[in-house]
Formats: structure tokens, sequence, C-alpha cells
């Protein structure tokens, strides 16, 4: 009967950050998260703390986030925020004892990371790192293959990534470039689909497509290598402004067979006449691409909470990703192989 209640619970859920990120949990939680709503809206920026809010309910809002964590109704919070501002408002969050979802990365260096974890270890708050693409059937069947030896034993994986449009030359910011935004993500599903800890990564790494970038300490072009302690190597192949649209590929070889996935196009027509072969670009943008995953992500977030069950992607990932990120950096400003662990 209790755990009957738990489900049947709804959480308020109060969301820090109204950017393109934050807008689009806010409208899943008002819309499309069973057991979950939509509480408030915090953003530094009153304008669109007000539209989100507005479009979503009309929900309060705010430009303090400390007002929402002050709010005793809210039971967790999703941090969606520029990528500088995250360990601060987790640490804030757990100290509030609120649950907590945030977007990824936990932060932009190792201190500030071991700030914000270390917080919501000691508050022991449930946490979720945003690592969507672990809920995307075509990452999810990958690891099927894996974890059901279908592939037998995972010798080599190929990751790509490649975001349409030129990356902004200026300073980063509150943002995170190329390591802390875009192969993070790639980092994440290295260590997810080998199911090991890397323990080597060696980074190759440039300025090709947005000059005077360099100035500023980032890169729009990154290969790296990663060795893992079972032996096995991964790849990932980071562009900033791929021509032919969102390119996500995969592919992993195994001691039985290999898997790999292709990109998601808005059809698979293929026209074939006498100058070849013909088909769709794949999906221009990251939304288009992962728009449902998003949803479900915080879908198990919340079920989670309501089932109190552990998150699926918790304190050991966001640690261990930001530890990659970092040494992916690293080892491209030293130029060597960085050791992990």
């Amino acid at each position: 009967m209790d755990s009957e209640k738990a489900i049947m619970k709804t959480l308020n859920v109060a969301l820090v950050g109204a950017g393109t990120i934050g807008r689009m949990h806010a409208r899943h939680l008002w819309r499309a998260i069973d057991g979950a709503r939509l509480h408030g809206v915090a953003d530094v920026f009153a304008d669109g703390a007000k539209a989100c809010a507005e479009q979503n309910g009309g929900v309060r809002w705010t430009t303090d986030y400390n007002e929402l964590l002050a709010d005793p109704a809210v039971d967790a919070v999703v941090v969606a925020s520029a990528t500088a501002t995250h360990p601060d408002i987790v640490e804030a969050a757990a100290k509030a004892g609120k649950a907590i979802f945030s977007e990824k990365p936990i932060a932009k260096s190792i201190a500030d990371g071991e700030r914000a974890l270390g917080a919501v270890e000691r508050a022991g708050v449930p946490f979720q790192i945003g690592f969507q693409r672990r809920f995307d059937p075509n990452f999810a069947r990958i690891k099927q293959a894996i974890v059901s030896g279908e592939i037998g034993k995972p010798h080599i994986a190929h990751l790509i990534s490649r975001d349409p449009g030129p990356p902004h030359v200026g300073p980063v910011g509150l943002g995170g470039g190329i390591w802390f935004d875009m192969a993070i993500h790639d980092l994440d599903m290295a260590r997810w689909l080998m199911d090991d800890e890397a323990v080597e990564i060696y980074t190759q790494a440039g300025v090709m497509i947005a000059p005077g970038l360099e100035k500023f300490g980032e890169v729009d072009v990154a290969v790296m290598v990663l060795r893992f302690a079972n032996g096995g190597v991964v790849t990932i192949d980071n562009h900033t402004d791929s021509a032919y649209g969102y390119d996500q590929r995969a592919e992993v070889i195994g001691s039985k067979g290999a898997i790999s996935i292709d990109n998601t196009y808005p059809n698979n027509a293929v026209l074939s006449n006498a100058a070849g072969l013909h088909h769709s670009v794949p999906l221009p943008y990251f939304l288009d691409r992962y728009q449902a995953v998003y949803r479900d992500e915080i879908q198990v977030f919340v079920n989670c909470l309501l089932q109190n069950t552990p998150m699926q992607v918790g304190v050991k990932d966001a640690r261990a990703s930001l530890a990659l990120a970092v040494a992916a950096k690293q080892s491209h400003e030293e130029k060597r192989p960085i050791k992990l662990g």
C-alpha cells in the first residue's frame, strides 16, 4: 500500500535555467511527464523566466533560484542553466534537501565537481546527471548486444559526434566548449558501452573551422583515443561544423561480432538514377534527434524518485565523465597521453 501511494504522488519540480534545454524540460514537465509537474522557473534573465513560466501553466517565476530551493513544496530541481553555474546550484539544492537532476557536466573543473558532488553525497539526496544518450533506443540496442553477449567481449568502439554550424569565436565564458559540452557525452558513452573505466586518454585536436578560436584556449575538431582497464580501445571523433547535418554514429566490434547504429533521417527513401543513389541528410539539430529521449530521461528520474529506486545515471557517472573531459583537454594542451585512475 505504501509503495502504491508513493507511485500515485505527484512531485513538484522546480526548473533552474530557461534557455533552450530548460524550455524543453519545462514543456515536458508541464505536459508529458507522469507523476510530476512544473512548479516554478528560475533564470537570471527575468524575461526568459517569465516567458517560460507563462508558456507552461503560468507557474511562479523568479530570477533567484534560492527562492525556489527555499519553497517546502518543491520536491526536486532540474538544473539546466549555463554550464559554469552547475556546481553552485547543485550544491545549494543538495543543502536544501532537494532531489536533483542536473544537465551535464557537473562542472568544468575537478575541484568544482567535487564540491557539488560532495554536497550531494553528504546530504544523501537523489541525483541524476543528464546523459540522455543512455536512454536513446539506438545506443541502448548497442548496450543490449554487449550485455547479452551477442557480440562477445567488446574490443574496439568508434563514436562519431559532429555538430552542424560553426562554433562561436570568443570566450567560452559560462559555457563548456568542445570538451565539456560536446565530448563529455561521448566520453560517457565510451564508459557505458565498454562497461569499464579508462586508464589512459590521448587527444589530438586543433582549430580548423573558426580561426581565432585558439586565442581563447578552445578547439573545434578533436579525436580522442581511450584505453580501458579490460584492454578495450575507444576512438571518439568530434567536429563542430558538419556540412550535412547532425551526425551521431557508433560501432562496437567484439569477439563474436559487431554492431553499429546510423543517424536519424527525415525519411528513409532512397532515390536511384543515373547519377547515383540519393537519400536525405541527417536531421539538422540535436533536439530533432533526441527530443523524445530528453523526455524519457526526466521520466526515469521521476520514476526512480516515486519508486525509491537508485538513479540509473548518478554521482559516479558525473564524477567519471568530468575526469575524462578534464584529462582529454589536458592531453591536448600538454600534447601527451594522460594516465587515469
